[in-house]
């Protein structure tokens, strides 16, 4: 169930899991590409991206950051720029002083999903 990816040396490093998706509306959407794009906008922050109940779509997608100043027309902008579907951006934005890591410097996931899930 990894993503992964392999340089140019043979190097390979885990980029995400498969198994992280958010079903809105009928479709499935990645939540490690979300990530992706968010950090490329914002890239001296940490972020962390779960999908939550919609009463509306079955699922939508949380961005949690430490990024302050984080602002949703931003990233409308930056996916409409970058051509990214509009289906997976963020619609709810949490900004926290820190984002929860393993031991291993991994972002966990469990404990966000506990702190924000409705």
């Amino acid at each position: 169930g990894d993503i992964v990816e392999v340089d140019e040396l043979n190097f390979i490093t885990i980029k995400g899991r498969v198994k992280r998706f958010a079903k809105i509306g009928g479709e499935m959407v990645a939540l490690d590409s979300v990530e992706t794009a968010v950090k490329k906008l914002y890239p001296e922050f940490m972020h962390a991206v779960i999908a939550i109940p919609s009463d509306k779509k079955g699922e939508e997608i949380l961005l949690i950051t430490t990024n302050k100043d984080a602002k949703s027309e931003e990233i409308v902008s930056y996916y409409k720029d970058n051509g990214l579907p509009e289906i997976a951006l963020p619609r709810t934005i949490e900004v926290v002083e820190e984002i929860p890591l393993l031991g291993t410097g991994k972002t966990d996931y469990v404990t966000i999903k506990k702190k924000y899930s409705r």
